[in-house]
């Protein structure tokens, strides 16, 4: 599986592959993600040695320049076939709210649940603008579309990114506290799309 979408504003194109499918791509996904999270001190987070082999991740999407270099991208986890499979859980570990992640995954699990994850963008791209909020956008087409699933989750740590996700009809759990993951410094805020109220989102 190998689709490619046009990024408005960019020479760029944002590509959706399989891990498997596309095993050059995917380590270059990775390598990008572990340098931006370094910056942050958040590489942890990438739960990197479990992440690797691809397996846990069924849909991956790339910002790729011309000449081949890949500059951003985002991953998907799922469908879930349970609730316990999502990462949202993990994250408000200890925290109040989990019982309520864990619910309304699971009553959302028949309809089809996926879950974005690691999404970066290189700060040396000159066209990082247009393609953050290509990121915010075209996976979420992708997901729907090639996953079939309705609804598509996903946690926010700062008001940047939360902004930007509801821009593109994201809906914040709003009755959740957020959660200090994956450090102090941020507060994760539980996001979710529903496909039968995304009415006028476009790939390009």
């Amino acid at each position: 599986m190998l689709q490619s979408y046009r990024i408005v504003g960019s020479n760029c194109r944002m590509i959706a592959a399989v891990p498997s499918e596309a095993p050059e791509l995917w380590a270059a996904y990775l390598e990008g993600a572990m340098a931006s999270y370094r910056k942050f001190g958040v590489e942890n987070a990438l739960e990197l040695d479990e992440i690797r082999d691809g397996t846990s991740t069924s849909l991956f999407l790339v910002a790729v320049t011309p000449d081949g270099e890949v500059v951003g991208g985002v991953r998907a986890q799922g469908p879930y076939a349970v609730a316990e499979q999502a990462h949202a859980i993990q994250e408000w570990e200890g925290c109040e709210g989990q019982d309520d992640v864990r619910q309304m995954v699971a009553d959302r699990i028949a309809d089809g649940v996926v879950e974005m994850k690691t999404a970066w963008v290189s700060d040396r791209s000159p066209d990082r603008k247009a393609l953050t909020q290509a990121l915010a956008r075209i996976p979420l087409v992708a997901v729907l579309d090639l996953l079939d699933v309705r609804y598509v989750m996903a946690t926010a740590g700062t008001d940047p990114v939360i902004k930007l996700w509801l821009t593109t009809g994201g809906e914040i759990a709003t009755h959740i506290p957020t959660a200090p993951y994956p450090s102090d410094r941020y507060h994760a805020t539980l996001i979710w799309w529903d496909r039968e109220a995304l009415t006028d989102l476009q790939a390009a």
